[in-house]
């Protein structure tokens, strides 16, 4: 089984990811040898090649190329629409539209995403106070990142992070990696203890677990923000 790309770290287990485009990317320890990797590899072959079945099944977003008049992007689960205009010195939200000021057109990339990570720090920092609050779990500090991987991580000081582009899902969305997280400070692995105080917490979690394994992908600044493309999740499919 061929390993596209290996990544060594100082994780302390393997990892295997099969990109959208079938790819299989492999996250090990710093001093595994390759010998053991793929071994492991190996013997992961039916599940590679189920994930690689399903990806081949699910519609390749189309990528944007740069930023113009009209661009969509997402916030909160909802297209917004790019507009730079001559008459704001800030970037702002205006209903359904992000309105950016010309001047930063050179740079807009960084300017972007400089915006998402305000409009996280704000709005996760409100959701994770809100499940502290309610459910006495306590946590350190939150950080918002530019991670690409993962939509959370709890540190053993109980520090949380997120990515900017966590941002760009619904609502229901942000609260379930915020309480995924939060419960992480008591529970580190995903037993069945951790599990079902994120159930006792978020009681439909299951679906919003779904819709992220679905969707996960289209939440980017990199890809187009066609409402077409997100599949829905039912109670059937968990």
């Amino acid at each position: 089984m061929k390993i596209d790309r290996l990544i060594h770290s100082k994780r302390k287990t393997l990892a295997l990811v099969v990109r959208n485009d079938g790819s299989l990317e492999v996250r090990a320890p710093l001093r595994m040898n390759h010998a053991d990797i793929q071994r492991f590899v190996d013997a992961k072959a039916d599940w590679i090649t189920r994930q690689r079945a399903k990806a081949a099944l699910s519609p390749a977003p189309e990528k944007r190329i740069g930023y113009a008049n009209g661009a969509r992007l997402w916030l909160l689960g909802r297209p917004i629409t790019l507009i730079f205009t001559r008459n704001s010195r800030q970037i702002q939200l205006d209903g359904s539209r992000l309105l950016v000021p010309v001047e930063l057109q050179p740079k807009i990339d960084s300017a972007l995403a400089e915006w998402y990570r305000d409009a996280a720090r704000q709005l996760i920092g409100e959701r994770a106070a809100f499940y502290a609050g309610k459910t006495g779990l306590h946590y350190e500090s939150i950080r918002i990142n530019a991670a690409r991987t993962r939509w959370g991580s709890c540190s053993r000081a109980n520090r949380l992070n997120f990515p900017y582009r966590l941002v760009m899902a619904p609502l229901d969305i942000v609260d379930y990696v915020v309480v995924h997280e939060l419960v992480h400070t008591v529970e580190r692995n995903h037993g069945r203890g951790y599990w079902a105080k994120v159930e006792a917490i978020l009681p439909s979690y299951r679906l919003q677990r779904m819709w992220l394994k679905l969707n996960g992908h289209l939440l980017d600044l990199s890809f187009d923000a066609d409402p077409q493309t997100i599949q829905s999740v039912s109670a059937s499919r968990r």
